[in-house]
């Protein structure tokens, strides 16, 4: 999301399971890519930002409302954006093409402690280190179940929890001292069961966006992950991450200072790469559109080598819009305006200037009215990226 707002809910009851599609349904027509379709050096990855489901902007709203209480309407939002019902059509989705590896971004995990011990029975802050342990829904482990429902084995390559926060919520009980509502949220990949992978490694970015929640300071953290994947007979270094969004100020306004911080994180993960002797892929929402109009950072990639693989589908000439739905996924048509999810492609040419060697299909994920859940809700805020690529090695084995 473009949000980088603090949030914390919960959801203290298991969802109900009436609006996730049955996975003996057919998967409905869509323009679909197959890697098998495309050839046999053909290979295929993907990229999601599965969301939190719900606007986070309501926990620093001036409403005068107490924190717990405005957590507590955060997680009624939650609740009405079933994750399960999200993952399952996160699923239908990804399964038309069976991606070879999956970059994921807003992984959440959520726990519970009842009664909490963040606050005191005074009101006071008594524990703000996390320790909720109670588990109410991993939506990782939630996608890989959906994708198992559709035939897809698919396994943790690499996982990066970025930041881990517990606040306090009001959920009909005595409060203060209140329950306690957990969130870890993670980057993290996916890999098919045939795919090998080593040098499966997590990062966090050094310079981080700090918040301030009712005087309680907290650093929203964010990273990347990576790991090294053997496709086709080819070693890749696939990588996935969430940048800091910069457009945070009022109307959407560029916050200056964030800018730089955004920039900061990208010139780490770029460091990070260089002088890498196999080719990289990065996936991710980078929070840049590619028309300057947020940040520059999209440019520095560029600039670094890496070419935009949308701009070299057959798609090229759509507008390739991923993000944003409403808060709340009920938007009868997309509102999808902003392209800030990326599959990003280097290697020992690209890096001096030279052009793309190679042929690339892209098409976007879960945008469609068929890919909604039968409930009507988007599976995310985002839409996500898949692209089936052939790279001239590849191609010439």
């Amino acid at each position: 999301m473009r949000y980088s707002l603090l949030c914390l809910f919960v959801v203290p009851t298991l969802f109900a399971c009436t609006d996730i599609q049955d996975p003996s349904s057919a998967i409905p027509a869509q323009e679909a890519v197959v890697p098998e379709r495309a050839g046999p050096g053909a290979f295929t990855v993907a990229t999601w930002n599965v969301y939190y489901g719900a606007d986070l902007d309501v926990l620093v709203s001036a409403s005068g409302l107490p924190l717990p209480v405005r957590v507590a309407q955060v997680l009624a939002q939650v609740q009405a954006t079933n994750a399960p019902a999200r993952a399952d059509a996160i699923a239908r989705a990804l399964a038309a093409a069976a991606p070879h590896l999956i970059g994921l971004q807003e992984v959440a995990w959520y726990r519970m402690q009842s009664p909490g011990d963040f606050l005191s029975a005074a009101g006071a802050v008594n524990n703000p280190v996390p320790n909720a342990g109670t588990d109410v829904f991993d939506f990782l482990q939630l996608l890989r179940a959906a994708l198992a429902s559709y035939g897809l084995e698919y396994t943790e390559a690499a996982r990066t929890t970025t930041f881990d926060v517990e606040l306090p919520v009001y959920t009909g009980g005595p409060c203060p001292p209140c329950d306690d509502l957990r969130l870890t949220e993670s980057v993290a990949i996916l890999k098919r069961s045939d795919v090998v992978t080593s040098n499966s490694s997590s990062h966090l970015f050094a310079v981080n966006l700090p918040v301030s929640v009712e005087g309680f300071s907290l650093e929203i953290v964010k990273g990347w992950a990576s790991v090294d994947a053997t496709l086709k007979g080819r070693s890749y270094r696939f990588v996935t991450t969430h940048l800091e969004p910069a457009d945070i100020g009022p109307g959407h306004a560029v916050v200056p200072e964030v800018h730089q911080l955004q920039l900061a994180q990208a010139t780490q993960l770029l460091g990070s790469l260089a002088g890498a002797d196999i080719p990289v892929i990065i996936t991710g929402d980078l929070n840049s559109d590619p028309d300057g109009s947020t940040t520059q950072t999209y440019d520095l990639m560029r600039g670094e080598g890496f070419v935009d693989l949308w701009l070299q589908g057959r798609r090229a000439r759509d507008a390739g819009f991923t993000a944003n739905q409403a808060a709340d996924l009920l938007n009868a048509s997309s509102q999808l305006s902003h392209r800030v999810d990326f599959v990003l492609y280097r290697d020992d040419k690209t890096e001096l200037g030279g052009p793309f060697r190679g042929a690339v299909q892209l098409m976007l994920l879960g945008d469609q009215q068929a890919d909604r859940t039968p409930g009507g809700l988007w599976p995310s805020d985002h839409a996500g990226v898949l692209a089936t690529l052939r790279t001239a090695q590849a191609r010439d084995r």
